[in-house]
């Protein structure tokens, strides 16, 4: 899974006291945009692979009409605006701000948007975390044995990932058990 979908999930992790303190999950946010960068950086290829094969799974999602269909496209609009950096606010008429304005229906400004696209992208379903880890880490094996030189940041990637996602599994947990419990 790409650490975008974690991204969009931060919101859900921190909104509550008994959750996780804000700065354990901030910092991964910041260590996993950093290290996906960095992936990008050493090997443009290997992230677009990556990133190709998520843009595939959300064709597939939202071909069969599936309910985290708008969730995954906003998924892949949060992982064009961090890789590239475009700021909406400075480049209104970039294609990823449009497309992300259509899909809001027209926010304007790029806060409003991040929170915008960060919200619906919240749809996308943690029970299939595993599927997506798996495919993952699949290409990520693929990758390192094509540029073995140029797989640190991306393995590093996927370890940080991990710890983020158990984060989250911990607190979707929780929140089944206690609505539950009531």
């Amino acid at each position: 899974m790409v650490f975008f979908i974690i991204l969009v999930l931060l919101p859900t992790i921190t909104s509550s006291q008994k959750e996780q303190p804000v700065e354990v999950t901030s910092g991964l946010i910041n260590a996993l945009s950093e290290t996906i960068r960095q992936s990008d950086e050493t090997s443009h290829e290997a992230v677009q692979l990556l990133l190709n094969v998520f843009q595939q799974i959300t064709k597939y999602e939202c071909e069969r009409n599936d309910d985290d269909c708008v969730s995954w496209k906003a998924v892949n609009l949060i992982e064009e605006l961090e890789l590239s950096k475009v700021n909406c606010d400075k480049n209104p008429e970039n294609e990823i701000c449009m497309g992300a304005k259509d899909l809001l229906g027209g926010e304007t400004t790029h806060d409003r948007i991040s929170a915008g696209l960060l919200s619906v992208a919240e749809g996308v379903s943690s029970d299939d975390f595993q599927y997506l880890n798996a495919i993952r880490d699949d290409v990520i094996d693929f990758i390192c044995h094509k540029q073995p030189s140029k797989c640190h940041y991306i393995r590093e990637f996927a370890r940080l990932e991990n710890m983020l996602e158990d984060i989250i599994r911990d607190r979707h947990l929780r929140r089944t058990s206690e609505q539950q419990s009531s």
